[in-house]
């Protein structure tokens, strides 16, 4: 393979050079009996501030790429920037120009916007670098990522997290605390991580992907990856259960999908994060050296507008009383009784309160609520958080990391999955108050509200989590350690 280098930055007529160059040299190999790869497509980007790059696309290995891109000269290496501090993700293979393999990145989640959501900044930004991606999930979810601009596989059971009892009838009637184990046992690590290996495989021997990357919950990934002999990273969610928890829970059904698979046994669950954990979170939150050793903090990717939502012109317009953010996510808006109490605790309050109960439930059926109530089906956290003082929510990842983006604290209400471990972290450091949701009364809420309104230690923790979050490195850096992957198909460790 032929990596050329400069010394200085192209311009447009170096640019039409170095394709006549690639042309002639491959002319050049043709003659002396070597393999050539037939340069099929080329795409040339200068702006005014010369931040071009040539790529040059080319069937290499698995239908991958050559990118040429240019580097200052006092810019060498992974790491350096441009003018105007923006991360160049280049490999050092010489001076001015730096060339790299693009790769195929086939992403696999579990199906609801929870998990999909953390995943699409990420994907953006692989694509935005000229690599290839892809998605498997469930048949029925394939629309929604489909809709964010992916390629979508249909893989595995043709399901709904949001309507997970229509699968799942044993939900039914099951309290919060059983569900939580059988969600991972019985659904995650059960039912559709089983159905889940055989499609994956299949969607990689015919599609190749150089790296499979999967959300935290989603474990018949890495299995399938294993079988294909691809590494794959994990993208957490925030939260990283115990090991002797997962073991506990988990070990059994990956077990029998390993035997079923002819893997080798794997006792300690070590090959579910043997290669990279990407931990998009700041560092005091969950603390590297409490995950795995392959864990890398990045800053929390929130991502929330799909559908070309906007913020409604009543939002700007809220008069100067605190404003309050109440939600229950996409999936557990449906728990009876939860927004009701929290409703009643907000009735006589001298804030705005927004509350958002998803696109699946229907206002009217809260009746008629005080001026400063508004019920809404949905608007995006980053149009609304900057207007906001506080939130409450189910402890999910998306909404804690959002609020915690924006310097805010929050009161919690954890109902299931890995909510609790969210609300207690948060309740540590400091952040928020924790509310029972089995004694879940508007008295409580009250009480709660005014601690974090009044006691200034809760909004002073909440904003140096988020200058933590702000000096974390960005989506730049997770595509440059996927690329490293991708290479060396080896652990990367914590540094």
């Amino acid at each position: 393979m032929l990596f050329l280098a400069a010394d200085d930055v192209l311009e447009y007529a170096q640019c039409l050079t170095l394709v006549g160059v690639i042309m002639l040299s491959a002319l050049q190999c043709l003659s002396h009996g070597a393999r050539v790869y037939t340069v099929s497509h080329v795409f040339l980007k200068c702006d005014t501030q010369r931040s071009g790059f040539c790529r040059f696309k080319t069937p290499v290995g698995t239908n991958q790429a050559i990118l040429f891109r240019h580097c200052h000269r006092s810019h060498h290496g992974n790491g350096s920037t441009d003018q105007n501090g923006g991360a160049l993700a280049c490999m050092s293979y010489g001076r001015g120009i730096s060339a790299r393999t693009l790769m195929k990145v086939l992403f696999a989640c579990q199906p609801a916007y929870g998990h999909v959501h953390p995943l699409i900044p990420l994907a953006r930004q692989l694509m935005t670098e000229g690599h290839e991606v892809a998605f498997a999930c469930s048949p029925s979810f394939c629309p929604i990522v489909e809709a964010f601009g992916m390629r979508c596989y249909p893989a595995g059971l043709d399901w709904l997290e949001a309507d997970a009892e229509k699968t799942f009838p044993a939900l039914r009637g099951m309290s919060l605390p059983d569900q939580r184990i059988w969600w991972l046992s019985n659904i995650f690590a059960g039912a559709v991580a089983k159905a889940m290996v055989p499609d994956l495989v299949e969607i990689g021997r015919s599609w190749r992907p150089d790296v499979v990357v999967r959300d935290y919950w989603e474990f018949g990934a890495s299995i399938a990856a294993e079988i294909l002999e691809i590494p794959h990273a994990t993208v957490g969610l925030g939260t990283f259960l115990p090991m002797e928890i997962l073991k506990a829970v988990i070990s059994q059904p990956i077990a029998s999908l390993r035997l079923e698979a002819g893997l080798p046994p794997d006792p300690d669950l070590q090959r579910l994060y043997h290669y990279l954990y990407l931990h998009f979170a700041p560092p005091s939150y969950l603390p590297t050296q409490a995950t795995v050793r392959v864990a890398h903090a990045l800053r929390p990717l929130i991502f929330d507008k799909g559908n070309g939502e906007q913020v409604p012109s009543w939002v700007t317009e809220l008069s100067a009383r605190p404003t309050v953010y109440m939600t229950l996510g996409t999936v557990y808006n449906k728990v009876p009784g939860i927004f009701e109490a929290l409703l009643d605790g907000l009735r006589d309050e001298t804030v705005n309160a927004v509350v958002t109960i998803g696109h699946d439930q229907d206002p009217a059926r809260f009746g008629q609520q005080p001026a400063h109530v508004y019920i809404e089906h949905y608007i995006p956290q980053s149009f609304l958080l900057p207007y906001c003082n506080v939130v409450i929510s189910h402890a999910g990842y998306n909404t804690v990391m959002a609020a915690l983006a924006h310097g805010l604290p929050q009161i919690l209400i954890p109902l299931s999955a890995d909510q609790p471990f969210h609300a207690e972290r948060c309740a540590e450091l400091g952040v928020a108050r924790v509310l029972d949701p089995d004694n879940l009364r508007g008295a409580a809420l009250r009480d709660a509200l005014h601690a974090v309104l009044t006691d200034a230690s809760y909004q002073n923790k909440a904003q140096r989590l988020k200058h933590e979050i702000q000096a974390l490195p960005g989506p730049e850096r997770a595509v440059e350690l996927l690329m490293q992957l991708a290479h060396d198909k080896q652990p990367i460790l914590t540094n």
